[in-house]
């Protein structure tokens, strides 16, 4: 449980959930996904003390902050004052939204639902029934940017057949090769095997992290012992690489000495071939004839150990570096995930991944965009789990920030963004019957009885932003409550059984 200055609410996290929540945390100026039981365990370990209400608490001391809603309804980062665990034997709810969204909470818990005059109330968790609404957010403010990658900062989780290599590192091996010696015994390496260092103009990283600071690390590589690739230890996440990495996310995995990835589509097929070019590596194709093999030891060393990409179908997720890219570069990995593994209909842009985590993670990434990820829940024959961006608003958005590499999708994602919406049924704003009775006196005609009153349909944000501006000046009652939920971040959604 975290505690948060009173003027700050968080959506999803405000009172007891059970340990095995994620949250997204900025900590230390980095994001991360986190599970919430586990980082607090963490904190309570290292600087806990049991209050006099018998809970167990630590106080946030350092910068870690969580998204959560100012009195406008707009998401920004808060500190938490307090980090809190408590055992319960109170009845533990699992809420489910009709976007496939599911949240452990206590039964006193309390949700947020939307309110026509103060933007947001709480509602108790036991007194949810399906069809009420609850508040989520619409959009998550990131504001990190990772332009390059340096392995120099890896180097210890790399293999000990690593070697550097570089003008820098002969310099030094020929000033200095009794120390060189000398750091090799140390590490039990014998002395034939420092000689052929020697002569091969080459460092293993155990002994290049011992003497890194004693040289200029620039225009330096890296290569496996047996393997002539050499990539720089400084290289850029451009375009390419960034898309690349979302293609393996799509349908990627790994043999022993080789990065895979299933891509049938020219397009897609081009990503990869540039990105084997960009890192010195050979590729082929699989004799399963339509995956790419690029072979390399050093390569598939740095999507595991580097980009963190591991897992098979069931068990990828979006890596936590990610979380710290610019919105532009999570656009690129999303482009090359759903050109992967994605398409769009003539009513929706879909995908389908037998990865819970996965899908929870691109959900997470869909928020810089404004674009809620729907999904039944139901798991199909082949084990996926169907997910869907049906809004045309977010489709558009879908298409401004993301697209696909394919030529013949992308087409299919223009077609299906001209598609005109009559009536917003994903984005409702709930207004009472009192309030729509208000709004049909003021503006006369332009407000459908109808619709709204007599069939007691909801508005939309969309529409319902569009008739308030057809308010007369000078009326603010309950117009300007209005205008601020609809300006708001916050994003009603239904709850399902």
């Amino acid at each position: 449980m975290l505690e948060m200055k009173s003027k700050y609410r968080m959506i999803v996290v405000e009172d007891s959930v059970t340990g095995d929540s994620k949250i997204i945390i900025k900590d230390k100026g980095k994001f991360k996904k986190v599970n919430i039981g586990e980082f607090i365990d963490n904190k309570i370990k290292e600087e806990g003390f049991v209050d006099i209400d018998g809970r167990e608490k630590a106080l946030n001391e350092g910068s870690m902050g969580v998204f959560s809603v100012n009195k406008d309804g707009k998401v920004i980062l808060s500190k938490p004052s307090k980090f809190i665990r408590h055992k319960t034997d109170k009845a533990i709810f699992e809420i489910t939204t009709t976007s496939g969204k599911k949240i452990k909470v206590t039964e006193d818990h309390s949700l947020f639902t939307l309110d026509e005059k103060n933007i947001l109330k709480t509602i108790k968790s036991k007194e949810l029934k399906e069809g009420n609404f609850i508040a989520i957010p619409l959009k998550l403010p990131f504001n990190n940017s990772l332009d390059e990658i340096n392995l120099l900062d890896y180097l210890e989780k790399f293999d000990k057949k690593i070697f550097i290599v570089g003008n820098n590192i002969n310099e030094y091996i020929f000033h200095n090769r009794k120390e060189i010696f000398s750091i090799g015994y140390s590490l039990e390496y014998h002395k034939s095997t420092i000689q052929n260092w020697i002569e091969r103009k080459i460092l293993p990283r155990a002994v290049f992290i011992k003497i890194k600071d004693k040289l200029c690390c620039e225009n330096l590589f890296i290569r496996s012992y047996n393997d002539s690739t050499r990539v720089p230890i400084k290289f850029k996440l451009d375009n390419n690489t960034l898309s690349f990495l979302g293609l393996w996310l799509a349908d990627g995995c790994y043999d022993k000495n080789s990065v895979i990835v299933s891509v049938q589509e020219e397009e897609n097929r081009n990503i990869v071939k540039k990105v084997a070019k960009k890192f010195n590596s050979n590729f082929k194709m699989h004799s399963d004839g339509f995956s790419l093999v690029i072979n390399s030891t050093l390569f598939k060393q740095i999507m595991q150990k580097v980009f963190e990409l591991n897992g098979n179908s069931y068990t990828k997720s979006i890596p936590s570096w990610a979380y710290n890219l610019s919105d532009n570069q999570i656009g690129l990995l999303l482009k090359g995930f759903f050109s992967g593994d994605g398409c769009a209909s003539d009513k929706e842009v879909t995908f389908s991944s037998c990865s819970k985590e996965l899908v929870d993670d691109i959900s997470t990434l869909l928020l810089r965009f404004n674009i809620i990820l729907r999904n039944s829940g139901l798991i199909k024959r082949d084990n996926t789990l169907c997910c869907r961006i049906g809004n045309v608003k977010m489709i558009n958005s879908f298409a401004k920030n993301i697209g696909f590499l394919v030529d013949s999708k992308q087409k299919k994602l223009e077609i299906l963004r001209l598609r005109v919406s009559t009536h917003d049924t994903s984005d409702i704003i709930p207004i009472s019957l009192e309030v729509k009775e208000e709004l049909s006196e003021i503006l006369g005609k332009k407000f459908n009885r109808n619709d709204y009153i007599v069939r007691q349909n909801n508005l939309g944000r969309e529409h319902l932003s569009n008739l308030l501006n057809f308010v007369p000046i000078g009326i603010t009652n309950p117009i300007d409550p209005l205008r601020k939920i609809v300006a708001s971040d916050i994003f009603g959604i239904r709850l399902k059984v």
